[in-house]
């Protein structure tokens, strides 16, 4: 049965490192051999029973492996082997004309179905131990069926080692490897084969000093370096030239260093020691001063974290220090900024995760290899097991050296739009130099995601015990005049650029690297046979014209090429189809995308079998009208204008909405044609399945950084495309949760970005003044220096605030916090009306309905509990005057004057308590001022007589009397309690009534509120007793009157004859400065002509209060809220599509247009003020900082512009031309079939295009890199 040849079909991913403790020890080849005689006989009379028996006993043998039940499955798979030889297989050698398609199909079949048994039955042999009976398997099925199985070749040579044939083992793992890189399959199956190739080899070299130990020379301690270390990653010989083949987009191509001769590198613990000691001496070093200019190199990521775990650097041998204070050490001898990998314990419970997922994906997989895994112990092995050499190819950016024909767009969109950095053609490895070749990297790396930063000594070591597969990545600290700390640029902006432009465009993409002309006509340029045959079609009735000319005169000198359009070509109107031809023309001068359907590389990319795209029928259509309107000249009849009836049916596909002939927005357009784009050109064949991780775990920036990579990558796993690489950018969205708090990120692709024009107009801002009125007789509010207390006895000080109309109350708190100092649970904000608080403002009440001449107050008062009372007090002023029987009495002369007020005291105040507490709140308004206007500090019996101007009345909360007090307070404890029952009450509270409040109130005690209506007598004569007082504190005690200049360099006023009440002083406030600053905002916004773009992103990232309709769902609520939402630009596209918000929804059908005006920039528009990922948490950690940001400079080239109102419009669209080398400044104006230019050609002439009209802009990066 050994000599049956087969086929392995098994699946990618399998472990194959072979473990001899998951062997049974008990087990010897003859009861092996007694185990497998065949209990029965397997009978098949046709060839679809032996194939359903083979299968049958292969997923048995499956399950008993995969439940470690060897001597079973090897029975299972022999009785499988045993039904197919019964039958005969159809060797190729063997097939005539006779041979029937279905008996070719069959006989396919039955040999892979046995290939995979026997390779089953090598690899259940290698778990037994029986190693020759491994080696015949896979032999028979290389030598009589198929040697392109590479796993069989490594099975092979596990046998083999085994058997001690160390020679056949290598070569047997070289033929291994090679097919794996051949066939592009799983990484790590070849990162395996490759950990027992360098296992093989180090026995061979251990086996080969011991034979030459007793030799006086070591020149063959070391056995000849095998062919597969020198081509390890292309998969061919260091000398030979590589074999023209497809670059895959996910690996550029990228120079490769030549591996250094294998050498035996120290245990992990050695060089975990050895590494401690290099980032200490280091540290020591630095302490005596910051080394301008130091080398630092950086390293892949997931190397640098593989190697911290195997050699577990981290962790400390000490068993009473904890981890975090170890790590914490250790990351601190790293340079600045270092963040830490994934420890040991989190590799280990992720891989339980993704095992256990992987584990329930395979039950419905009928690939075999699925159950072939290795043991759990195998698997920990190899996280945790030496890495494999240094590969920074990730980090790198593709070469500008010559690619071949086939290369990806991918790589091809880096060579034209990345070159500007490239290193130069000659890479070395100049570690030992003082200057290490400044290495081009991608764009967009992040610290602690994609690479780590570690000194030369380090890099050097880690160099030497692993080798290198790619060129060192160094860069130098630098030290800028206006910085103290030292800075890396990781995108450093070479003196002299490596541009090697040809002098000739390409007639058809209009790239600047033309190199190939025309054998026939020799009159036109391309860069390459792609770029010939697209342009073939619109160049061959002028070329078979210049060809025969050339033949009749003998020489071209006569001919002549008329000028293309280059896009100026007109698009007819279909029928309302103004909104398509303005998107399309400005889309067409994008140029990235545009030179991709130029040079048809596009077919490259078409992936008809997306179910999210149309098939190509939209891609395809797309590149027919770019071609019309780049190409079309007089001779070819074209250069006027043009239908794009078939792209209007193509989108109709996609988007059934732009079917007919209605008038649509033009941005909705442009937004599903560049989604139908990408779909058609999307890379993925076949997207698998992503989970976004969970970022509700962000501490800092850092992390942030990291997580924005994660994302983007998850989103990457499912799209790839040129449309992305060039309009896609990312979102982070911050919602903030009303209730608890909590913070939740999240990262989102988009293709344009839509901004509302902050304006009056729209109603999209609301200014909200308010006047706080401070806790003056607070003992906290005497401590707190930020509540901006005025001095001088105002009442108030009034704020303002700008806020969108949709935020609510409790962000207006949250803002009056951070102004005040006051802490949010101590305000209370109010909307008062005729001089009463009417209404205690909810946190959830929106802005926008707090009407722009209400008046709104904020109290600071203690937080409402059970044993407290919040006071709301009003003021009233009354006329002194007696009655008939010559009684006092008082006359009302204004029911309601001056600000209320809201304060708030505990439920067990007695009423003299209560009194005074009032009376400290209040006395600011009536006590006299100094010359500076300052309080006086009175004397204890002056201040009585101007107690004596205010009384104290509890009404309910209409405002009527509430009548609780007794007439006769002080006597009430002599009375009886007959005469109580009967006993007047009046609403007057008792100045020295030491019974507390609770009594009186009744029921009332329990409630939240209590009333008082302080009732000021507007004048009074000033007591005897008082001016009596007064004279001898003025004139008698003269150490007083020096005591008073001394705190007080003012004197005091005399106590007049009569005092009175003044009512301004009820309403006197103070200002803040951030009033006058919004007072001063708001007048600029009215006064000036419109808005600028800035202010516009501005008001994009301001955080806004989600309303009922699109409320965010809180995990620790359980519930949806009106979170705080918080939208920002993160990583911006190189080309930037900007949607300005023209129209909004009214009463639910009615769709207004905003003619604002907004003045955006043509050239030298800076983004990076507004891309959250250019700030920053703070000052950069340590003395280090890594400049990782890619240039934000845009200029502008297309504009789509609206005039009318929508639905019965009119678009139009300004652009102009622009390539990797130059931005045109020859601006047109596209009106359907119509093109004009515009301007002088110099840059004049053009303000036209900033216009009321702007509704769509178009701005390319000026530096991709």
């Amino acid at each position: 049965m050994t000599g049956v040849p087969v086929t392995d079909d098994e699946g990618e991913g399998e472990e194959m490192v072979l473990q001899e403790e998951d062997l049974p020890s008990h087990q010897t080849l003859e009861e092996e051999e007694e185990a497998n005689k065949e209990d029965d006989v397997v009978s098949a009379t046709t060839l679809e029973g032996s194939i359903a028996i083979a299968s049958e006993k292969k997923e048995e043998g499956n399950a008993h492996f995969a439940n470690q039940r060897f001597l079973q499955a090897k029975e299972s798979y022999q009785q499988g082997v045993a039904a197919l030889t019964a039958v005969g297989i159809i060797h190729s050698d063997d097939m005539n004309d006779t041979t029937t398609v279905e008996q070719l199909d069959k006989n396919n079949m039955t040999k892979a179905l046995c290939v995979s048994l026997q390779s089953n039955l090598a690899q259940v042999c290698l778990k037994l131990q029986h190693y020759k009976q491994a080696e015949q398997h896979c032999s028979a099925v290389i030598e009589d069926w198929d040697e392109s199985v590479a796993k069989v070749w490594y099975r092979r040579a596990l046998a083999r080692e085994k058997l001690g044939n160390l020679d056949a083992a290598v070569d047997d793992l070289t033929k291994s490897i090679r097919l794996l890189q051949a066939q592009k399959q799983d990484e790590q199956m070849k990162k395996t084969a490759l950990q027992a190739f360098e296992r093989v080899r180090k026995q061979m070299s251990t086996i080969s000093s011991q034979k030459n130990k007793d030799n006086t020379s070591n020149d063959n301690d070391t056995p000849t370096s095998s062919p597969l270390l020198n081509g390890l990653v292309n998969g061919h010989h260091h000398h030979e030239p590589p074999p023209p083949q497809e670059t895959t987009a996910t690996a550029p191509a990228v120079a490769i260093v030549p591996p250094e001769p294998f050498t035996i590198r120290p245990s992990p613990e050695e060089q975990k020691q050895a590494v401690t000691k290099l980032l200490k001496s280091r540290t020591v070093a630095l302490q005596q001063n910051l080394q301008v200019g130091e080398a630092l190199f950086l390293i892949d990521w997931d190397w640098w974290s593989q190697w911290c775990r195997h050699v577990d650097l981290f962790s400390s041998s000490d068993s009473n220090t904890n981890f975090e204070t170890t790590s914490k050490r250790m990351l601190a001898l790293l340079p600045a900024g270092a963040i830490l990998p994934v420890t040991n314990n989190e590799t280990k419970a992720k891989k339980d995760t993704t095992k256990q997922q992987e584990k329930a994906s395979d039950d419905d997989d009928d690939d075999d290899d699925t159950s072939m895994e290795s043991s759990d112990s195998e698997e920990d092995g190899d996280q945790d097991g030496p890495p494999d050499p240094i590969d920074n190819s990730r980090l790198l950016m593709p070469t500008l050296r010559k690619q071949p024909s086939n290369s990806t767009t991918t790589i091809k969109f880096y060579q034209q739009w990345y070159r500007h950095f490239q290193p130069p053609p000659a890479l070395e490895d100049d570690l030992g130099g003082d200057t290490p070749p400044q290495t081009a990297l991608r764009p967009n790396l992040v610290r602690g995601y994609h690479y780590e930063i570690l000194p030369r000594e380090v890099y050097c070591a880690l160099k030497s015990w692993y080798r290198e597969l790619t060129p060192p990545i160094c860069r130098r600290t630098t030290k800028k005049k206006s910085q103290s700390i030292l800075t890396i640029d990781l995108y450093p902006t070479p003196a002299t650029t490596t541009i090697t432009a040809s002098k000739h465009k390409c007639a058809a993409c209009r790239a600047r690297t033309a190199t190939k002309r025309c054998t026939r006509c020799l009159m036109v340029w391309y860069c390459d046979r792609s770029c010939q045959e697209a342009h073939w079609i619109f160049h061959k009735v002028l070329c078979s014209k210049i060809a025969k000319n050339n033949n009749n005169n003998g020489t071209n000198i006569n001919n002549h090429i008329p000028p293309t359009a280059e896009g100026r070509v007109g698009l007819n109107n279909m029928g309302n189809t103004c909104f398509m031809n303005s998107a399309l023309q400005s889309l067409s001068h994008a140029t990235p995308l545009t030179r991709h359907f130029l040079s048809n590389q596009f077919q490259k990319d078409l992936n008809p079998q997306n179910p999210l795209g149309t098939g190509g029928k939209l891609a395809n259509a797309y590149g027919t009208v770019v071609k019309e309107l780049w190409w079309a000249s007089a001779s070819t009849g074209g250069g006027v204008a043009t239908s794009p009836t078939a792209l209007k049916r193509a989108i109709a596909l996609f988007a059934p909405r732009f079917a007919g002939c209605l008038q649509h927005d033009s941005q909705e357009f442009l937004a599903y044609l560049l989604d139908g784009l990408h779909e058609d050109l999307n890379r993925i064949r076949k997207a698998p399945y992503v989970e976004m991780p969970d970022f509700d775990n962000i501490r800092n920036n850092a992390h942030t950084r990291v997580a924005a990579s994660q994302a983007w990558e998850c989103h990457q796993r499912r799209n790839d495309s040129l449309v992305m690489d060039t309009f896609y950018g990312q979102f982070k969205s911050t919602c903030v949760c009303p209730s608890c708090n909590r913070v939740s990120v999240s990262f989102d692709a988009f293709n344009h970005v839509s901004l509302e024009i902050p304006t009056p107009l729209n109603q999209s801002t609301t200014w909200l003044s308010l006047w706080v009125f401070p806790d003056r007789g607070s003992s906290n509010n005497k401590n707190n220096s930020n509540n901006n207390v005025s001095p001088k006895g105002a009442a108030a000080v009034r704020y303002a605030f700008a806020f969108r109309r949709n935020n609510l109350v409790a962000d207006l708190r949250q803002a009056l916090s951070e102004v005040t100092g006051i802490p949010p649970t101590h305000l209370v904000i109010c909307e008062v009306s005729d001089h009463t608080i009417v209404e205690i403002l909810h946190d959830n009440k929106s802005l926008g309905t707090i009407r722009q001449d209400e008046i709104v107050t904020a109290y600071q008062v203690d937080p409402y509990t059970s044993t407290s009372i919040h006071i709301i007090v009003s003021h009233s002023l009354v006329e002194a005057a007696t009655d008939q029987d010559g009684s006092p009495t008082s006359i009302p002369l204004r029911d309601n004057f001056g600000f209320p007020f809201l304060t708030s005291c505990s439920a067990l105040m007695t009423c003299r308590q209560l009194w005074e507490h009032t009376w400290l709140r209040v006395r600011h308004m009536v006590m006299p001022l100094t010359e500076e206007g300052d309080e006086e500090d009175l004397d204890m019996e002056l201040e009585d007589a101007y107690r004596q101007l205010l009384k104290i009345r509890v009404t309910d909360a209409d405002g009527n009397l509430d009548p609780i007090f007794p007439l006769n307070a002080p006597d009430r404890d002599a009375k009886s309690d007959d005469d109580e029952e009967e006993e007047a009450r009046t609403a007057y509270m008792p100045q020295d009534l030491d019974e507390k409040i609770s009594s009186f109130l009744g029921e009332d005690c329990t409630s939240r509120f209590l009333f008082l209506s302080l009732e000021w007598t507007e004048t009074m004569d000033t007591p005897p007793e008082c001016l009596k007082q007064a004279g001898s504190a003025q004139g008698g005690n003269t150490n007083n009157k020096k005591k008073k200049k001394s705190k007080k360099n003012n004197k005091p006023k005399a106590v007049p004859k009569t005092i009175s009440v003044n009512e301004k002083r009820f309403v006197t406030y103070t200002d803040h400065p951030c009033y006058a600053e919004c007072v001063k905002k708001k007048r600029e916004m009215d006064g000036i002509r419109g808005v600028s773009l800035d202010q516009c992103f501005e008001t994009f990232t301001k955080p806004e209060r989600l309303d009922e309709n699109n409320m965010w769902y809180c995990s620790n609520c359980k519930e949806h809220v009106r979170a705080l939402k918080t939208m920002e630009l993160w990583r911006l596209p190189n080309v930037l599509v900007v949607h300005l918000k023209r129209f909004e929804f009214r009463h639910g059908f009615r769709r207004d247009k905003l003619a604002t005006f907004v003045d955006f920039p043509l050239e030298g528009l800076d983004m990076s003020k507004h891309c959250a990922q250019w700030k920053t948490d703070g000052d950069p950690p340590g003395q280090l900082y890594v400049n990782d940001h890619i240039p934000a400079v845009y200029d502008l080239f297309a504009v789509v512009n609206h005039f009318g109102r929508m639905g019965f419009g009119h678009y139009t669209a300004y652009a102009r031309k622009w390539d990797e080398e130059e931005l045109s400044m020859d601006w047109a104006l596209f009106d359907d079939s119509s093109v004009r230019p515009i301007g002088d050609g110099q840059g004049g002439g053009v303000e036209q295009v900033v216009s009321p009209a702007a509704y769509v802009l178009f701005y390319r990066r000026r530096n991709f890199n």
